[in-house]
């Protein structure tokens, strides 16, 4: 399922609980308490499933986090698949220009309902930013 991932730029990122510096943050205090909230998370979803949703400002390290519980997850068994939903609207948008791209979203779609471990970034972004409304774009609903 990995191989379906849909990176921006098509370059695929990585990143683990080891690189996790809090130096980097605004609040170090606060980005160790995060940190290790993702990490007890990612140890519960080695043997439990349930949904995990992080919101917060733009740069805080949310697609960081959660690509390090990925990987955490994978390395423990688990598929795993990460989507940039905006790269994925892109190719929705593109499809109808490039067809080669409609077989790809079709193993795309059925890899998301598939896998173990599904990493939506950004999600509800992709359709635009009205205020405080961060609606998802109806063709990723």
């Amino acid at each position: 399922y990995y191989s379906y991932s849909v990176w921006s730029g098509n370059i695929p990122l990585k990143f683990s609980f080891g690189n996790w510096d809090i130096a980097k943050q605004d609040n170090p205090h606060l980005a160790k308490s995060l940190g290790k909230k993702a990490f007890v998370l990612a140890k519960q979803l080695e043997s439990q499933n349930f949904n995990v949703a992080m919101m917060g400002d733009r740069g805080v390290g949310k697609t960081s986090l959660a690509l390090a519980m990925l990987g955490h997850l994978m390395s423990h068994g688990r598929s795993g698949m990460f989507v940039s939903t905006a790269e994925l609207l892109r190719m929705v948008n593109d499809k109808y220009e490039d067809t080669s791209l409609r077989s790809k979203l079709i193993n795309i779609t059925r890899s998301m309902i598939e896998v173990d471990v599904l990493v939506l970034d950004d999600f509800g972004t992709e359709g635009g930013m009205t205020g405080n409304i961060k609606p998802v774009h109806k063709d990723l609903q």
